[in-house]
C-alpha cells in the first residue's frame, strides 16, 4: 500500500510537467533545427528558410550569433515552425541560431528552456578576389583582354566571370565566361573610339550565386580605321599599230536636187499607207485571176457540151446530083439507056 501511494505521488507531477512542455516534449539544451543543416555553408545575400521541430501553435523568437558574439534578433514572432530570412553579409564558420518559445501574447511557454541553440554552420560573404584586366592587343574594331585566375577564399565554389562594358547606359554584359577562362576578344567596336570594360567573378554555394564587386575598369581606345591599300592596276602592253590600207578615192556622185516632198495630209503613217495600197492591189489581182478562171471554165464547159450533144452518126456519102441538061428546040434530050438487069 505504501509503495502504491509513493508511485502515485511521484508520477502525477511528472505527467503534469510533460503536459506543459512544448509539443509534450522536454527540450534538453539544443534547438532542434532542420535548416540550415549542421556544418552547411550559406552565401551572404541569399534567401534562407529556417525550420525546426516544435509544436506548430507556438511562436518563437529567433536570433543569430557569430563567432560566440552577442545574438542579433532576426524575428520575435516566427510561427508554423519556420522563418524566411536573408543571410547577412558576414563571414564566419561559427554561426548559430538562438530560439525561445512563447505564446501569441508573448508569454514564455512554461517549462521551455529559455535559450536554445542550433548546431554551428558557416556563412560566406567573401566574393572571389577582384580581377584586373589587361590589354593584350587591339585593332580598329576589336580588343583582346586577359586576366589572372585567383582562388576563392570563401566556402562557395568558384564558377566564372562576367565581362561588362560600362561606358554605355545601362551597362552591357558582353559575355559570361567559365572558371577556366583567362582572356576574351571583344568585337564590333567603333574605330578611333574609347570603350571601358570591367570583370567581376562569381561563386556558387549551397543556395545560389554571389557576384563580386567590379574589378578595376580598363579603358581601351581602338585604332583608326585601316586605309585600304590601293590595288596596282596592271599597265597594258602596247599593241602593234596596224598599217592603214589605202582607201580608193570615192567617185563623185552628182548631186540631185531634192524634189519637193508632197505633204501627206493623211493621218496614216507612210508605211501603213503603202501596206494598205499593196493589199488593195493584191486584192484586185486576185479578183482578176478569179474572173479569168471563171471564163476559162465556162468555155471549157461550153465546148465540152458541143462535142457531146452535137455529134451525129456518120451517113453514107450521097451521090452528087447530075447536072440538069436543058433541051434546046432543035435537040431532044437524050435519055439514058436502061441497063439490063
Amino acid at each position: 500500500m505504501k509503495l502504491r501511494s509513493f508511485l502515485r505521488l511521484s508520477l502525477v507531477p511528472l505527467a503534469i510537467a510533460a503536459l506543459v512542455q512544448p509539443g509534450g516534449l522536454v527540450y534538453a539544451g539544443n534547438f532542434d533545427m532542420n535548416n540550415p543543416s549542421p556544418k552547411s555553408c550559406l552565401l551572404a545575400g541569399q534567401t534562407q528558410i529556417i525550420d525546426w521541430d516544435a509544436d506548430s501553435s507556438y511562436h518563437a523568437t529567433l536570433s543569430l550569433a557569430t563567432d560566440g558574439g552577442t545574438p542579433q534578433t532576426l524575428t520575435t514572432d516566427a510561427t508554423n515552425r519556420q522563418y524566411t530570412w536573408t543571410v547577412p553579409f558576414v563571414t564566419t564558420q561559427k554561426a548559430v541560431i538562438h530560439a525561445t518559445y512563447h505564446d501569441a501574447s508573448g508569454t514564455t511557454i512554461p517549462g521551455s528552456i529559455p535559450d536554445q541553440t542550433s548546431d554551428a554552420f558557416s556563412i560566406d560573404a567573401s566574393p572571389p578576389s577582384l580581377q584586373t584586366l589587361n590589354l593584350v592587343s587591339k585593332t580598329d574594331t576589336s580588343a583582346t583582354l586577359s586576366w589572372s585566375t585567383l582562388p576563392d577564399v570563401g566556402c562557395g565554389t568558384f564558377s566564372g566571370y562576367n565581362l561588362y562594358r560600362t561606358d554605355v547606359s545601362p551597362r552591357q554584359l558582353i559575355q559570361k565566361l567559365g572558371a577556366t577562362a583567362t582572356n576574351y576578344t571583344v568585337t564590333g567596336l567603333q574605330a578611333s573610339s574609347s570603350a571601358t570594360f570591367v570583370l567581376s567573378a562569381f561563386d556558387t554555394g549551397t543556395y545560389g550565386n554571389v557576384a563580386s564587386t567590379d574589378g578595376t575598369p580598363l579603358t581601351v581606345k581602338t585604332d583608326a580605321a585601316a586605309t585600304p591599300t590601293p590595288t596596282a592596276t596592271p599597265t597594258p602592253s602596247p599593241s602593234a599599230t596596224p598599217t592603214p590600207t589605202a582607201s580608193p578615192s570615192a567617185t563623185p556622185t552628182a548631186t540631185v536636187s531634192p524634189s519637193a516632198t508632197p505633204v501627206v495630209t493623211s493621218a496614216i503613217p507612210v508605211t501603213t499607207q503603202v501596206a494598205a495600197n499593196a493589199k488593195t492591189l493584191g486584192n484586185y489581182i486576185l479578183a482578176g485571176v478569179g474572173i479569168f478562171a471563171v471564163l476559162i471554165g465556162a468555155l471549157l464547159i461550153f465546148f465540152s457540151r458541143r462535142l457531146i450533144f452535137d455529134k451525129k452518126p456518120s451517113a453514107p456519102l450521097a451521090t452528087p446530083p447530075m447536072p440538069e441538061v436543058k433541051a434546046t428546040p432543035e435537040e431532044k434530050p437524050v435519055e439514058p439507056e436502061e441497063k439490063s438487069s
